[in-house]
């Protein structure tokens, strides 16, 4: 049976060791054990079992196992579940050489123990032996366990996780687990904190967290174990796939998202900048037409709204109008090489040729850089033919003159 990221075996597939025995207190009925761990698990607690002695091997005698199951928890994913950064002393109790009672503990809050792990003597098991859990996998179910057992000297064992190994010492804690996808369905279906899904609900920033954490890029996809959330939650589906694109540039999933870092986008709309950008990649990247390329929902609603047909017809009139060779951007060189595909984009049918009138602004400026020109030739021209004149009449006027005729003009 799996629960991912948990996962439940038979006891009988296990071998156990005992920690801790009632021999020597009164009584020979009961004690603690630990279990060996599957591979890509880990431990999470020990064991309540309802006698002192084990089959050869160190095999369990299952009727007095209590009928529970032991459950593990994956040991590579630290969104779950992290290794326990030391212990905390529960309680020391007598019996078969002794013993002492811990709780696992973890730095940050938001991981907690669910078992109590018991060992003989002083020596306290080895730091990350076992498990802490993230709360998001956990629902607090408050002070509603079952009794397992106890005695006088030892104190008592409540059942922390209904239907499983683990035991709360001296307090009747209960809890039951999320499965990844129950936390999917708090993040896609509740609307509130409160409920039993707690602080995960759609739209939260814990939820989005969650999400961050379980999904992976290829998860998001049509089929992928996250799809369903992105449906139900776009606008946070949205700031993973953007999060996702800023630490995978490179992906094909984001050619569209990550368009202006695309050198096949450079190369398409060089020479023509003032143009492409009047528009978006969306509506005239070929990067952005691939199936199941990522795209936002806003880049949705633009292409449903009939955007980029009316931006197609747009681009294509002014690439004809003013050609691949007569673009005018002051921010670029006038080097700039126009050889690029004549046809880049899919346009749409217009039918005809788009004649220049089409465009009459652009049109406009053309004619007035024209006769700009020709306005700039005509007085260089005119400098030139009347400038020498002028300047030798007025030497002329003036030296003809004498000293006394000059003077005379003055008086």
């Amino acid at each position: 049976m799996a629960l991912s990221p948990f996962k439940v075996v038979e006891p009988a597939s296990l071998s156990f060791t005992f920690q801790w025995k009632d021999y020597g207190t009164g009584g020979k009925d009961w004690g603690i054990v630990s279990n060996n761990v599957p591979t890509g698990y880990a431990n999470l607690g020990d064991s309540v079992y309802e006698s002192w002695t084990l089959r050869s091997g160190g095999a369990l005698i299952l009727s007095e196992y209590y009928g529970q199951k032991c459950l593990f928890v994956v040991n590579n994913r630290p969104d779950v579940a992290v290794p326990c950064t030391g212990y905390s002393i529960a309680g020391k109790k007598g019996g078969d050489y002794g013993a002492v009672i811990y709780i696992p503990k973890c730095v940050d809050d938001n991981y907690i123990p669910l078992g109590y792990v018991v060992r003989k003597g002083s020596t306290p098991p080895k730091v990350g032996a076992y498990y802490c859990v993230h709360r998001k996998y956990v629902e607090d179910k408050g002070a509603t366990a079952t009794y397992i057992r106890g005695s006088s000297d030892f104190g008592s064992c409540y059942r922390s996780i209904n239907g499983y190994h683990l035991f709360n010492y001296n307090k009747n804690q209960r809890y039951v687990l999320r499965t990844d996808i129950q936390l999917q369905t708090c993040c896609t279906t509740n609307l509130s904190a409160g409920s039993t899904c707690e602080l995960w609900y759609k739209g939260s920033t814990e939820c989005q967290k969650a999400m961050a954490s379980y999904c992976g890029l290829d998860d998001i996809k049509p089929g992928g174990k996250c799809e369903d959330w992105c449906t139900r939650d776009p606008v946070s589906c949205d700031k993973f796939k953007e999060k996702m694109c800023d630490l995978h540039p490179l992906d094909p999933l984001c050619d569209c998202i990550n368009a202006f870092q695309r050198s096949d986008h450079a190369e398409l709309i060089k020479g023509k900048e003032i143009i492409y950008n009047m528009s978006l990649p969306l509506c005239y990247y070929p990067g952005c037409k691939r199936e199941n390329v990522y795209k936002t929902t806003g880049m949705v609603a633009t292409d449903l709204s009939g955007r980029c047909a009316q931006d197609l017809k747009y681009i294509d009139q002014q690439i004809k109008v003013i050609g691949d060779s007569n673009v005018i951007d002051a921010n670029m060189s006038s080097g700039i090489d126009s050889g690029v595909n004549a046809d880049p984009t899919p346009t749409p049918n217009t039918g005809a040729e788009t004649p220049q009138t089409d465009s009459p602004q652009l049109e406009f400026t053309n004619s007035k850089i024209f006769w700009i020109i020709i306005a700039v030739l005509f007085g260089i021209l005119m400098y030139w033919t009347l400038g020498p004149e002028q300047e030798q009449d007025q030497t002329s006027w003036h030296g003809g003159l004498t000293q006394d005729k000059i003077e005379d003009v003055f008086i």
